[in-house]
C-alpha cells in the first residue's frame, strides 16, 4: 500500500514498527548511527556494527512516516542518519560505499557490494523526499543531496560498458547484476 493511502490500522503497525525497531533500537555507535551486533567473518566487538542495507531498512518508513505525519523530527532524524551512515561506509577514495563497518576496530568491511550500495542510494532517495517538505530543514535536504550526487558519480565510474555493475563494483571479475542496477537506475 502506498503511505499515502495507509489506513489507520496500517499508520499504527508503522509507527510501533518505527518506534520499537528504529527509535527505540538498543544499538547504536558512539556518534548516534543506528547499528547491529553481527558482524562478518574475522571480525569481533560488541553492537558496534553497521551495515550499508541497514540505512535502507532503518530509514525508509521512518522517512516516509515523517513526511505523510509531517513530523519534523522524524523527518530531521533520518536526515543526521544519512550523514552518519555516509561517514562510515563511504570510501574516501572512490566514493563507493563498503558493504559493512566495524566501529570497534574502525575497519571497513572488504567488499563494496552491489546491492549494499543500492539501498544506500534508495535511502537516499527516500530521506531527500522526506526532508522535501520541511522548510525548516533545507541544510539536512542539502546535505543528504550532496551525498547522493557523489554517491551517484563514484557509482557511475564503475559501470560497464553494457550499463550494468558488477556484484562487488570495483571487482570486474565477479558477475554483472541486475539487481543492484536496478536499484542506481531507479535512484537516479
Amino acid at each position: 500500500r502506498s503511505s499515502t493511502n495507509a489506513s489507520e490500522e496500517d499508520l499504527v503497525i508503522a509507527v510501533r514498527t518505527t518506534n520499537k525497531y528504529i527509535l527505540q533500537w538498543p544499538r547504536h555507535l558512539p556518534d548516534g548511527t543506528i547499528s547491529r551486533n553481527s558482524s562478518w567473518p574475522g571480525q569481533h566487538g560488541d553492537n558496534t556494527f553497521l551495515w550499508g542495507d541497514d540505512q535502507y531498512m532503518g530509514l525508509t518508513l521512518t522517512a516516509r512516516l515523517a513526511a505523510f505525519l509531517n513530523h519534523t523530527d522524524l523527518a530531521r532524524f533520518v536526515a543526521n542518519q544519512a550523514v552518519l551512515f555516509n561517514g562510515h561506509l563511504r570510501d574516501s577514495g572512490d566514493g563507493v560505499y563498503h558493504h559493512g563497518y566495524n566501529d570497534e576496530d574502525h575497519v571497513q568491511s572488504c567488499c563494496k557490494w552491489g546491492r549494499a550500495n543500492g539501498w544506500s542510494m534508495i535511502s537516499h532517495i527516500e530521506v531527500l523526499q522526506a526532508v522535501a517538505g520541511f522548510p525548516t530543514l533545507q541544510t539536512e535536504a542539502a546535505q543528504v543531496h550532496a551525498l547522493f550526487v557523489a554517491h551517484a558519480k563514484a557509482l557511475i565510474a564503475y559501470q560497464s560498458d553494457d550499463g550494468r555493475w558488477h556484484q562487488l563494483i570495483n571487482d570486474t571479475s565477479t558477475f554483472l547484476e541486475t539487481s543492484c542496477t536496478a536499484m542506481f537506475i531507479s535512484s537516479m
